[in-house]
Order: structure tokens, then C-alpha cells, then sequence
């Protein structure tokens, strides 16, 4: 007897379930190339993004991330642009939603003060590509960078920012209001531009790096340093020096491809 592939007849219309249908179909079309329920586009097929900077105001990279208010299910957003050199805070500003206009608006203020940047990076979401935001970045000559679809460590230097401004101590679980966020923000950057002794960036600020006024707090260390040395010699293996910031970064730019 031949296999049925349905359920029941009803006036002359078939009626199965959902596996049911995908197995008449396997059966008519071969097998499909994915399951039931999953997008049949390829994962990461995007080229690899690669952004390199050699000094302040190249490179820019972007994201939004969510602060948690205390009202169940509303979240203010906030929106941080960062040198990728430097890790200066570009921008930034705390809105209700996430949205091209918002983005606009930052950007167009950014670069009226800093400067137009050779390329800014950013994920993939629908903010980062809006139509307006992309029209802005095309009138001043600036190329858009994009992460690749579901890998998140394409964006770095903007993931590791908001992790180290959720993990201190003085971050809100909850904020009460959006000038609560708004509040917190502004002096969240005083901090992060001015007073943070930045691992990546050889623990100077992110503005002596992004302004050059890093190299007269390099020598104070330095000749302190040397000091140190020639009084306690035996406590080193070789002379020492003082770490500089790295002279290039980047987002995939070490990653070897075939």
C-alpha cells in the first residue's frame, strides 16, 4: 500500500502537519538544505571587515547598548562613539529608542567638532545602516565598516567600552529616568576621556592620547623609571622602559586569511 502523506481529507483539500508537508517535500524536491524554521542564507559570508589606525581621528567605531530603567520592559538607549586609536569618546547620547534620526544627529555634531574620520565600523543593526546615517557618512568621504552577520567580536574596541562602563561599581543597576541616563552618561565620559588609565592605550587617558599630551607624561615616567633603575639595578633582568600606546590598531587587521 503506498505511503500517505497526509492527515485527512476535506472536501477535497489535504490537511498535515508541518513535518508532514517538509517530508512530502524532501520526498518531491530532495533533501532541504535546512530545517524547518532556520533562514536557508548563509552564516557569515560577509567579508571580513578590516579597519586599520595609525593615529587620533581615523577610525571611529559605534554601537548602541541598553540601560535598564526601573519601569518592567523599558530600556533606555544609548548610543557611544569611540576613537579606535585612542579610545577617546567621540560622542554620545542617551534617547527612549534606537533610531537613524538619533544617530544623525550625533554624527553631524561629532564631525562638525572632531572631524570627518577616514571609516566608522558598527554591527549590522537596522540604526547603523539607515538610509540617512549612510547619506551623512557619504557627503563627507567617510567609508562604512560592518561586522558580519552573528560574530560579534568584529566590533572590539565599542563591545569592550560598554563592558568596562557595566562592570565598575558606581554603574546603576536601574535608572529612574532618561535625564537619570542622560546624567549618568555625561559623567561616565568626563571619566572614561579624562581619568581612566586606559590598559590598551599603556594606562595613559584616552585624551592624553587622543591630544599627544601623552608623550610629556611618558618622559615624567620614563625619567623616573631610569631613576629607579640606576638606584636598584639587581631588581631587573635588563634595563627597563616606559610602555608607549601601540602605533597601529585595528579591527582584523592581524587576522591572517588564506
Amino acid at each position: 500500500m503506498q505511503q500517505a502523506y497526509y492527515s485527512t481529507w476535506d472536501e477535497g483539500r489535504m490537511h498535515g502537519s508541518q513535518s508532514t508537508w517538509h517530508r512530502v517535500g524532501g520526498k518531491l524536491t530532495g533533501p532541504p538544505d535546512v530545517g524547518a524554521g532556520t533562514s536557508n542564507r548563509p552564516r557569515n559570508s560577509r567579508q571580513l571587515p578590516v579597519v586599520v589606525a595609525s593615529g587620533p581621528g581615523q577610525a571611529w567605531s559605534w554601537d548602541i547598548t541598553e540601560l535598564k530603567s526601573t519601569y518592567s520592559r523599558i530600556t533606555f538607549k544609548m548610543y557611544s562613539v569611540i576613537d579606535i586609536f585612542s579610545r577617546y569618546r567621540i560622542a554620545s547620547r542617551v534617547e527612549f529608542d534606537s533610531a537613524g534620526c538619533h544617530a544623525v544627529e550625533m554624527f553631524t555634531e561629532a564631525i562638525a567638532r572632531e572631524g570627518a574620520p577616514r571609516v566608522i565600523h558598527s554591527d549590522n543593526g537596522g540604526t547603523m545602516k539607515s538610509t540617512a546615517l549612510m547619506n551623512l557618512f557619504d557627503e563627507h568621504g567617510i567609508g562604512a565598516s560592518n561586522s558580519r552577520p552573528y560574530v560579534s567580536n568584529d566590533n572590539p574596541y565599542s563591545e569592550a567600552e560598554f563592558s568596562t562602563m557595566k562592570s565598575r561599581s558606581s554603574y546603576p543597576e536601574y535608572f529612574e529616568s532618561l535625564q537619570n541616563a542622560r546624567e549618568f552618561d555625561h559623567a561616565y565620559t568626563v571619566w572614561a576621556n579624562n581619568q581612566q588609565y586606559h590598559s590598551g592605550v599603556a594606562h595613559f587617558t584616552p585624551s592624553q592620547v587622543h591630544f599627544g599630551t601623552w608623550r610629556t607624561v611618558w618622559a615624567r615616567r620614563e625619567a623616573t623609571l631610569q631613576r629607579y633603575y640606576e638606584s636598584h639595578p639587581e631588581r631587573f633582568r635588563a634595563k627597563p622602559k616606559t610602555p608607549s600606546p601601540p602605533a597601529t590598531v585595528g579591527i582584523n587587521h592581524l587576522v591572517q586569511t588564506a
